[in-house]
């Protein structure tokens, strides 16, 4: 079903040991900024695995920097990387000195301050948990370059009306799933887990949807989630449980705080192996896009009841706001 892109590596300085790397994918964001995902031949069935839970495109012949480039050794430890051996479709050979990398799950992922080329070493594969957990620590460093570009993940549900995106945030096992599943037929039920927010023109947000991953560990029915689509934000609400139905606007400064702690609980998992200083960086840039966020999208604290039409009182608040 999955064709690589037309004119692959030809100019490439080939060696013996040279690794072809096939342009499959493309990954954008709102911004613009997007990548092209490659893999290996060793790699090839989880990069497609992968890219197939994202929906992504498969690659014309339009293929550029930046790459995602996923490896696969049968090593059950990483091997160092010889970046001359990789054949990437620019034809142009990365220089290691440039490179570091964080060991995250079972994976290896390489980084440079140079260009935003990702390189993904997933290693010695042994079962599909494994796989899964794999591929939830390579959208990791999508959200890293999103927040050095004011945008930030959240761990959110996203819900959609009258092509507006609406947030229902929540921490895991709080009720995002079931808010969302509440929800009538108005609405277009988008994702239930992760979210990431990009700036756009004139204080401006669009969203994109992210997988559920815990779904897949839950042996869950397969799903996928289309990434590279995204809505405008209309609000953010966060939940909480009660007798009655209500709606409360939060003030910027409280806004913020539940911003932030939302983004933490994506973020944490990853942003400390990178060593203290990068921990200390991501975090001061997390609160300060929440901040942000929060002068400019409107939020609210949901008070959602058992049996309630709780969503009427969010389309009321919408509706006096303009949002819908």
């Amino acid at each position: 079903m999955t064709t690589t892109c037309e004119n692959q590596v030809t100019n490439h300085q080939k060696t013996s040991h040279s690794i072809e790397l096939d342009a499959l994918f493309r990954l954008e964001l709102s911004d613009r900024n997007g990548w092209t995902v490659c893999a290996s031949k060793a790699a090839y069935t989880w990069t497609h695995r992968f890219s197939q839970i994202l929906e992504l495109p498969n690659c014309k012949n339009n293929y550029r920097a930046p790459y995602l480039v996923f490896l696969k050794n049968d090593k059950q430890c990483h091997v160092d990387l010889n970046f001359a051996e990789l054949a990437f479709p620019d034809n142009e050979i990365r220089e290691q000195s440039d490179w570091e990398h964080y060991d995250y799950y079972g994976m290896r992922i390489y980084h440079n301050t140079e260009t935003l080329d990702i390189i993904y070493d997933i290693g010695y594969e042994s079962n599909t948990t494994e796989n899964i957990y794999n591929m939830w620590a390579a959208v990791h460093p999508i959200y890293r370059h999103a927040v050095k570009s004011n945008g930030i993940p959240l761990h959110a549900a996203l819900a959609e009306r009258n092509g507006i995106g609406i947030l229902f945030a929540a921490p895991g096992g709080t009720g995002k799933t079931t808010t969302l599943n509440r929800l009538p037929g108005t609405w277009n039920k988008i994702c239930d887990d992760e979210t990431l927010v990009i700036p756009g023109i004139e204080d401006q947000y669009r969203i994109h949807p992210f997988p559920t991953w815990s779904s897949f560990l839950q042996k869950k029915p397969l799903m996928s989630w289309q990434v590279n689509s995204n809505f405008k934000l209309g609000a953010i609400f966060f939940l909480k449980h009660g007798e009655h139905d209500f709606v409360e606007h939060l003030r910027p400064v409280n806004a913020a705080a539940l911003i932030n702690q939302s983004a933490r609980q994506i973020m944490k998992r990853g942003w400390s192996l990178s060593g203290t200083a990068v921990e200390k960086t991501l975090k001061h840039q997390v609160f300060s896009n929440a901040v942000e966020l929060a002068k400019k999208i409107p939020t609210y604290m949901l008070i959602i009841s058992k049996n309630g039409n709780f969503w009427e009182k969010v389309e009321d608040k919408l509706n006096d706001r303009g949002r819908l």
